[in-house]
């Protein structure tokens, strides 16, 4: 959370969690309401610079139980997400993976918003710890 970046990205949650009581939808209806296959664009970027390039997306989200959602992508590449949820938001940790520096720990974050999806995924480097995070943004947009 030092980053200028993580600090919107937690701020935009904030703002968009708070709710009246009777604004609140049970938590099976609202997640239901977020599948369906969703089309944007993935980025990545190293700690604080701009992402210079992008790829487009397609993703399938499906709900597994009452508080877990699969998000799918399906192109250009096969990748699954297995997500959280609490309320619009969700968060996962797939635990150590392999990056450029070696083993890293993978954590995410993301909110369903007015039939968008954005997502957040932060790659922290545990061995080699002067080695910048890397970050995976996707931003998609509801099809059907």
């Amino acid at each position: 959370m030092n980053s200028p970046f993580s600090c919107c990205i937690l701020a935009f949650f904030l703002l968009f969690s708070c709710q009246k009581e009777t604004e609140r939808v049970p938590e099976a209806q609202a997640n239901s309401s977020f599948e369906g296959t969703y089309a944007g664009y993935r980025s990545q970027r190293l700690a604080n610079e701009l992402a210079t390039d992008s790829t487009k997306i397609t993703l399938e989200v499906s709900r597994i139980s009452d508080s877990q959602i699969q998000i799918l992508q399906t192109s250009p590449n096969e990748f699954s997400y297995l997500v959280t949820m609490k309320n619009h938001r969700f968060s996962y940790d797939r635990g150590l993976g392999e990056a450029d520096c070696g083993a890293a720990s993978i954590q995410g974050e993301g909110v369903f918003q007015n039939n968008s999806l954005v997502l957040l995924e932060t790659l922290r480097c545990t061995r080699n710890t002067s080695y910048p995070d890397r970050h995976v943004q996707l931003r998609a947009f509801k099809q059907r």
